[in-house]
């Protein structure tokens, strides 16, 4: 029957047939290709959001694995910071400590010294004075200990007075109960503090009746010579004021005249052909000696700051109300006396003047 049936078909048909059935096959074939294709490329999509997923993962555990590390960076920086700040402190202490023990040991051989003089006798110019001052500033310690150790050296007797620190001075009121003329040309705190360091050291002289005294700024190195004519100048002012019956209130060893042709009056002869005289208006209290009267004086006249220490004493000179004496070498009247002391102020560590001070 079949046969029969391909045998009447007529052969478009059968053509038709074929190409239909072959159509199919190629369809359904193409059709798994597609799947094929299509199922690798979602697995291979799967494991692209996999591993982006493990990248993620992993870039966000390095971040915090940064971020422990910075705070680690952080602290040890922190602690390292702290750790130089001990390291500071404790050589700080460790260089206190060695300045301590030093000054000690060098204070101790002060005294020693000091107790075989007074054993011994002594320097006799150490009788000259009741008082010796040396001046010293807070910001050069190691210049107070050359002054210090060179007194020690000579055997003379001083006492280390700490200045008024600078820093201290308030200029908009009374200072230890001196006042400030703020409408002053010159007003400085070094130069207020330098008032009142002297005015502490004429109350001290009148508290303590001291007769005379004298005061050494720790910048000076006193020649040894001067130092030898001390007990033979001072005994001829006293001669000289009790046959004369005058009052002196000051001596100075260093001085600048401020008019180098001013004739000075011979008050008293002196040592090696030196003369005392009466002192024409001079700058200069860095190395000078003061009577009790003189002490209660100034401290009387010099109540306020209205200009440089040595400038106001210069105008109570001219004015005749301070009776000053020059022990200088006055046959030459070189500036600054050169002949009885000589200047010598320290660097800091930095090369400057230790007192923060042109010098």
């Amino acid at each position: 029957m079949t046969q029969i049936q391909s045998r009447i078909k007529p052969p478009w048909v059968q053509s038709s047939f074929q190409g239909v059935v072959r159509k199919r096959s190629y369809l359904r074939s193409r059709v798994n290709v597609d799947l094929v294709v299509c199922g690798s490329l979602a697995a291979i999509l799967f494991l692209m959001v996999v591993e982006l997923l493990r990248l993620q993962g992993n870039t966000t555990r390095l971040s915090l694995q940064l971020k422990d590390m910075g705070m680690v960076e952080s602290i040890v920086a922190d602690s390292l910071s702290e750790l130089q700040k001990q390291s500071r402190e404790i050589q700080d202490e460790l260089t206190g400590h060695g300045q301590s023990i030093q000054e000690l040991k060098s204070r101790t051989s002060r005294q020693d010294k000091k107790r075989n003089r007074k054993r011994s006798g002594g320097p006799w110019y150490n009788s000259v004075f009741e008082k010796v001052y040396v001046v010293t500033f807070d910001e050069c310690i190691q210049q107070e200990q050359r002054a210090l150790d060179f007194s020690s050296d000579v055997g003379l007797d001083v006492d280390p007075f700490r200045a008024f620190p600078a820093d201290d001075v308030k200029l908009g009121e009374p200072n230890l109960g001196m006042g400030i003329d703020l409408q002053a040309d010159c007003i400085s705190r070094h130069e207020v503090a330098a008032h009142l360091t002297h005015r502490q050291i004429w109350h001290e002289m009148l508290e303590d009746n001291y007769t005379k005294a004298l005061i050494i700024s720790d910048d000076l190195i006193v020649k040894e010579s001067t130092l030898e004519i001390l007990s033979e100048v001072m005994g001829d002012v006293e001669e000289q004021a009790s046959t004369r019956d005058e009052d002196w209130h000051m001596v100075t060893f260093r001085r600048r005249k401020l008019d180098q042709n001013i004739h000075e009056e011979v008050f008293a002869g002196g040592p090696d052909g030196r003369f005392v005289t009466k002192a024409s208006p001079s700058l200069g209290v860095s190395f000078y000696a003061l009577s009790n009267k003189g002490a209660a004086l100034l401290l009387s006249l010099v109540d306020s700051y209205r200009q440089p220490l040595d400038m106001q004493l210069a105008m109570l000179q001219e004015s005749g109300k301070l009776k000053v004496l020059s022990a200088c070498d006055n046959n030459r009247s070189v500036p600054d006396c050169p002949e009885n002391a000589q200047f010598r102020r320290m660097k800091s560590q930095y090369g400057q003047d230790c007192r923060g001070q042109p010098s």
